[in-house]
Parts: C-alpha cells; sequence; structure tokens
C-alpha cells in the first residue's frame, strides 16, 4: 500500500497511540525527544507518579500510523484524521509503502513500512484538504 507519513518512522516501527493518552500524559509527550520516544515513555512510566499503572505495550499501535495517498497527497475520511492533519502541518512528509497491518483509532491505516522517501506539499494544500471536514 502507498501512503503519506507526517513525522519521522518509529524505530519501533510502531506508531504511539495518543487516543490512550490522559491529556496529562499527551502535553508530556509533547516536549518528549520524538527520535527516542520508545526510551523515553518507558522511563517516565518508571518514575512518574500520573505514568506508574500505564501498560507500556498497550501505548502503541500494530504498525505506523500514516495517511491514505491519492494524487500524492493525503485523503482525510472523517474529523479525527482532519484534525491530526492540521497538527502535523510543519512535519517531514514522506510516501511511504509497505504492508497493511491493521486500523488506528481513528480509521488511518496502520502499515509496516518498506520504503519512505521524503517529499514536499504546500501547508497551505494540506491546510485546505483539513477544512474540507473541519
Amino acid at each position: 500500500m502507498k501512503a503519506i507519513r507526517f513525522g519521522e518512522i518509529p524505530k519501533n516501527g510502531r506508531s504511539l497511540n495518543y487516543m490512550k493518552l490522559t491529556g496529562d500524559q499527551r502535553n508530556d509527550v509533547a516536549w518528549m525527544d520524538h527520535s527516542n520516544l520508545e526510551n523515553e515513555i518507558r522511563f517516565v512510566i518508571e518514575n512518574t507518579r500520573s505514568w506508574h499503572n500505564v501498560d507500556y505495550d498497550s501505548l502503541w499501535e500494530c504498525g505506523v500510523s500514516v495517511f491514505e495517498e491519492q494524487n500524492g497527497l493525503p485523503v482525510i475520511r472523517n474529523a479525527e484524521q482532519a484534525r491530526s492533519l492540521k497538527n502535523r502541518i510543519g512535519y517531514a512528509i514522506y510516501i511511504v509503502e509497505g504492508e497493511r497491518v491493521g486500523t488506528g483509532e481513528d480509521g488511518e491505516p496502520l502499515l509496516r513500512i518498506e520504503t519512505a522517501t521524503q517529499i514536499n506539499i504546500d501547508n497551505s494544500v494540506l491546510e485546505s484538504i483539513a477544512e474540507v471536514i473541519l
């Protein structure tokens, strides 16, 4: 499957499921080093009260979260995906290919990524795609 990924490809091959985090935990993640996210999350689970009951493995999707792709642009199927796209404007963008291994919390495909090529999409184009749904 060909798709679009915003942000670096996670080293563990799985995306963090933000829907399983509390608001405070999401704020914590926003300040973390995303190139080392797995270790950062392990650290806070072991050392922070607000994370002590969190099961590390349950926080991760079964693959990497991506947007469906059509004509080199992300396809938005619902309001959650539109909000997700708006929050990712400015991130590095990749055309990725891989095997679909599941579906994420907001209906997005989850892939086992085989190839990734960085591309550019104008931010105003991305904003207009997200606004159609919102």
